[in-house]
């Protein structure tokens, strides 16, 4: 099952998925049922890949896309911008730092 919920805890979408289904796939479909432009797109480090950004943006191309890089991450030539700046901005403050200007409790992640 993927959801998407709103800063006030409210569900805006949701679908059931098969286990065999991709993360970017659905997560195309789920941003389908939402109307509205999001501002900020929050999912946890196993969705930091270049198709989901793009899916993101796609959708909502003025969003903020708040997904933790994996530690060994680097830049990439023709990855995402969002995630590229996302590492820089890890390299020059600290994961800890950013997690916690990004509003998510390190602890959680």
């Amino acid at each position: 099952m993927y959801a998407a919920i709103d800063e006030e805890n409210y569900f805006q979408a949701a679908i059931i998925t098969d286990l065999f289904s991709q993360d970017d796939q659905n997560a195309g479909e789920l941003l389908e049922r939402i109307k509205s432009q999001i501002d900020r797109f929050t999912v946890d480090i196993a969705y930091n890949e270049t198709p989901i950004y793009n899916v993101i943006l796609a959708h909502s191309p003025n969003a903020k896309i708040v997904i933790l890089p994996r530690k060994n991450a680097l830049l990439e030539e023709g990855a995402a911008p969002h995630s590229n700046n996302n590492i820089l901005e890890i390299e020059e403050n600290s994961r800890i730092v950013w997690q916690l200007e990004k509003k998510l409790h390190p602890a959680k992640l």
